[in-house]
């Protein structure tokens, strides 16, 4: 589960980060993308490998 996760994080990062580097909107998206989509993708992946180390400990 954790691996799938990670997998879909890393390819989500991937596609982001080639869209920011072909800058096809300008460097205003890529400020937007930057400072928002990013660190929730972060807070995502960190909450549910929380939560799935949490339910492990749970039982």
């Amino acid at each position: 589960m954790i691996m799938k996760l990670a997998l879909f994080t890393l390819m989500i990062c991937t596609f982001i980060g080639l869209l920011l580097v072909s800058n096809p909107f300008g460097a205003d998206a890529m400020r937007m993308v930057a400072t928002f989509v990013f660190p929730f993708l972060v807070l995502i992946g960190f909450g549910v490998l929380l939560f799935d180390l949490m339910k492990k400990a749970a039982k």
